[in-house]
C-alpha cells in the first residue's frame, strides 16, 4: 500500500511553513479563545457530497508544557493477588483478569450501548449485581490502588454496555469479540446489560496523552479485567510551548477533503502524542498534536494501473509544532530529541 497521504501532506506542509511560522505560532490560550467549538462545513468532492459537524476538543488548560516520560513501572506482585490470570505486567503495560479460567458459549452480542465522554449511564441491570457507579467507583478504587492515581489524572472516554449474550469462547481471557457497528447504540438504555466496559485516557498536566489509556471491564461472575499502557513524566522540558492554529489544520484536512483523499472526519482533539527519543529507546517526548480520526480513500497501484479503494479508517496525528501530519497506519512520526521554544521564533516569554 502507498503511503501517499503521509508523504504528501507532509511535503504539503514543508513550504508555507519555512515563510509563514512564526506569523502562525500562538499560545494555547489564544487557541482556546479563537477555535470553534466545532467544525462544520459541506464540500463537494468525487466521492460526492462531503459534510463535516464535529466538536473541536481542546484541554482546559492555561500552559502547554513539553515533557519527557517513560513508561510507568510495572505493579508490585503483591497488588496483583487477587487476579487470577496476570498476562502481562511490565513497565507501561498490564493486562490481568480476576478469574483465570473462563469458559463461555460462543454467542453473538445482544446489542451494546455506547455512551461517549462524560456522558456516563446511571443505570441498574437485572444481569449484573453492581450499578453502573457502583462499577465506576470500583475501577477508580482499582486505579488509585495499583498505581496510585486519583480521577484528575484520566478522564472517561467511552463507556460500554454489551448485553448478557456478549460472550466469546476462549479459556484463557486472551480474546476479546468486538461488536461490528451495526450492534452499536449510541447513548440509548441498555437496561439488560451483563458487562460494562470504561475506556479512560491518561491525563499528564491536564492533558490527554495519546496511547495513555485503561480499559476496565466487570461481569459477573468474573469480577475486573484490566487493559491498561500508561506513561510517567520524568522531565518538563519546557514550561510552555508555541502552537500551530487549529486553522493551519484545517486548511490540509480540507484540501485532503476536496481532493476526494478523506472521506470523513469524526475527531479532533489536541493533546499529547508520544515521539521517542533519538538517543535513549527508554524515554519518549510528548508534544503537543491534533489527532484525528475518520475514514480515507488510498489508492493502490497493481500491474501499472491505479485502483480506487474502499473508505477505511484512517488515524492521523498533525504534530501541532512542525505541521508534519502522519497516517499513523502508514509510518510511525519520526523520532525526536527537540522542542520548538518560543525563544527560537523570536517571542521571549
Amino acid at each position: 500500500m502507498k503511503k501517499w497521504l503521509t508523504i504528501l501532506l507532509v511535503w504539503t506542509l514543508m513550504l508555507p511553513f519555512g515563510v509563514f511560522a512564526e506569523q502562525q505560532y500562538c499560545s494555547i490560550e489564544e487557541i482556546i479563545r479563537h477555535t470553534p467549538d466545532s467544525w462544520t462545513g459541506t464540500w463537494e468532492t468525487p466521492q460526492g457530497t462531503i459534510c463535516v459537524d464535529i466538536p473541536v476538543e481542546l484541554p482546559a488548560v492555561e500552559t502547554f508544557p513539553a515533557l519527557k516520560a517513560r513508561k510507568i513501572p510495572a505493579v508490585d506482585a503483591g497488588k496483583l493477588k487477587d487476579y487470577g490470570y496476570v498476562r502481562r505486567n511490565v513497565a507501561g503495560n498490564l493486562t490481568a483478569d480476576q478469574k483465570k479460567h473462563i469458559l463461555q458459549p460462543d454467542t453473538r452480542p445482544k446489542d451494546v450501548s455506547v455512551f461517549p465522554g462524560r456522558e456516563f449511564p446511571r443505570l441498574q441491570s437485572e444481569f449484573i449485581s453492581l450499578s453502573c457507579e457502583e462499577i465506576l467507583s470500583l475501577f477508580r478504587q482499582e486505579i488509585q490502588r495499583l498505581w496510585g492515581l486519583s480521577d484528575r489524572d484520566y478522564v472517561i472516554h467511552e463507556t460500554r454496555l454489551e448485553g448478557p449474550a456478549f460472550h466469546c469462547s476462549y479459556s484463557m481471557p486472551a480474546g476479546e469479540v468486538e461488536p461490528t457497528e451495526d450492534m452499536i447504540v449510541w447513548g440509548e438504555q441498555a437496561d439488560d446489560f451483563g458487562r460494562c466496559k470504561v475506556y479512560f485516557h491518561q491525563l499528564l498536566h491536564g492533558i490527554e496523552v495519546n496511547g495513555g489509556t485503561f480499559l476496565m471491564t466487570y461481569a459477573d461472575p468474573e469480577g475486573v479485567k484490566i487493559r491498561a499502557a500508561l506513561y510517567e513524566e520524568t522531565e518538563a522540558a519546557e514550561s510552555d510551548v508555541p502552537l500551530l492554529p487549529f486553522e493551519s489544520l484545517k486548511a490540509v484536512l480540507e484540501s485532503q477533503i476536496v481532493s476526494g483523499r478523506l472521506c470523513s472526519v469524526d475527531t479532533i482533539k489536541l493533546g499529547y502524542y508520544r515521539y521517542p527519543d533519538a538517543k535513549d529507546r527508554n524515554i519518549f517526548w510528548l508534544l503537543p498534536a491534533w489527532y484525528v480520526s475518520g475514514t480515507c480513500i488510498r489508492d493502490e497501484k497493481t500491474d501499472g494501473m491505479i485502483r480506487t479503494g474502499r473508505p477505511e479508517p484512517i488515524e492521523m496525528v498533525y504534530q501541532a509544532q512542525t505541521g508534519a501530519l502522519y497516517d499513523l497506519r502508514s509510518s510511525d512520526p519520526a523520532v525526536t530529541s527537540s522542542v520548538i521554544t518560543w525563544k527560537e521564533i523570536g517571542i521571549g516569554r
